[in-house]
């Protein structure tokens, strides 16, 4: 071959590599710059049954219901794409998708980044549904920020400052020992101008002993109709529960229970106090006012059905039993075997939860923990009481 010949084919080569050397490179800049992070407006739930035979359509009625204690609106005709099967036991989450208000995606967004760097969702592709929904609806801190309760009382008041309201006294709770002071108004045309503000203290008023201690618990009504409980401390500053002798009631996840089924129910007989309404007129307000809450629920096109008035308990068993795990549902969990799990776990207690039948022989989440073959986020100690540790991931 010439040697003219070889040099210009290897100068020919050099070339070549070098334009195709220039495109990759090209190409992975085109790459890196078209790549975007990966939104936290999604997130990966991991779905363990319990009850051992709950269906998929009972837990996602559970799911609805907890999104809806968080703000969500939930319009039926999103719903499948924010709540959204992806694997027998995995589903997406798509904030957009649920009808949030855009400070709660924002806090939510804040809360899932945190989420997907723990042990347990890059190990598991996801995160416990039941722990998931402890962080939101069962930490108070977190549950404060994402329905956008009032930082103070006098927020709180100032919202409804004009507004006429009445006041009666509950002179025997169920609740509490002491009586209780409910100044409450009643807006039947529109549900968002409607409040309950108890009063709490020590004594009976009945007796002349009843003195205000200065802890306030409040309800009113968000977007989606749910109520939106807070607790107020002497400094009129929201009060997470952590002392069950102070503050006797528990946390705003216990108050979801009585009141989003019974919006201001009465459980014991009390007496009439004089200067303030009667027990009737109370009860008679309160009915009416389920009445119109009633109708304009059925009036909005939301993915729950309020008129099944045990639904909401589908919601209860999600958190419930991730709080209360028993042994099939922690082999589930963490990919062992029942046997393995009663091994691992051979000198932790056991108990029967006096609620619900049905969980029988379940530890307690807080102590079963350390046992995990991964670590994962902290939720709360106590699932509706105060609790002696509440995480608070949205400061």
């Amino acid at each position: 071959m010439p040697y003219t010949c070889f040099v210009m084919k290897k100068k020919n080569s050099i070339l070549i590599y070098a334009l195709l050397l220039i495109l990759v490179l090209i190409l992975q800049q085109a790459c890196t710059y078209n790549h975007l992070p990966e939104s936290n407006k999604t997130i990966i739930l991991n779905w363990y049954p319990a009850p051992a035979n709950q269906t998929i359509e009972e837990f996602t009625t559970g799911m609805a219901w907890l999104f809806s204690y968080l703000g969500a609106k939930l319009p039926s005709n999103q719903f499948e794409e924010g709540v959204k099967f992806i694997a027998s036991n995995k589903i997406e989450i798509n904030l957009d998708e649920l009808g949030f208000a855009d400070f709660a995606v924002n806090h939510l967004e804040t809360l899932i980044s945190q989420i997907k760097q723990t042990e347990e969702y890059k190990v598991t592709g996801g995160i416990d549904a039941g722990r998931f929904f402890a962080l939101c609806f069962n930490s108070t801190n977190q549950y404060y920020k994402i329905t956008g309760a009032a930082k103070t009382y006098d927020e709180f008041r100032s919202k409804y400052a004009s507004f006429m309201y009445k006041t009666f006294v509950c002179d025997t709770s169920s609740i509490s020992s002491s009586s209780r002071i409910i100044n409450y108004a009643i807006n039947d045309l529109n549900i968002q101008k409607s409040f309950f503000i108890s009063e709490e203290g020590n004594g009976k008023y009945s007796a002349g002993t009843f003195v205000r201690n200065g802890f306030i618990e409040a309800f009113d009504y968000m977007e989606n109709g749910q109520p939106r409980f807070v607790i107020y401390n002497q400094k009129k500053e929201l009060y997470v529960p952590s002392n069950s002798f102070l503050h006797p009631a528990g946390k705003p996840a216990k108050c979801m229970w009585c009141h989003e089924s019974g919006m201001q129910p009465l459980f014991t007989n009390t007496i009439d106090i004089a200067g303030f309404i009667s027990t009737t007129e109370f009860l008679a307000d309160v009915q009416n006012f389920t009445i119109s809450l009633n109708a304009f629920h059925n009036q909005r096109s939301a993915k729950l059905n309020f008129k099944d008035k045990k639904a909401h308990t589908q919601g209860e068993y999600v958190y419930l039993c991730f709080y209360e795990p028993n042994a099939n549902r922690l082999a589930g969990e963490w990919s062992f075997t029942v046997e393995k799990v009663n091994n691992l776990l051979a000198g932790i207690a056991k108990h029967n939860n006096p609620e619900f039948p049905f969980l029988k022989d379940v530890y307690y989440r807080n102590q079963i923990e350390k046992f995990a073959p991964y670590y994962s986020i902290q939720v709360s100690n106590e699932m509706r009481e105060a609790s002696t540790f509440e995480p608070n991931y949205l400061k």
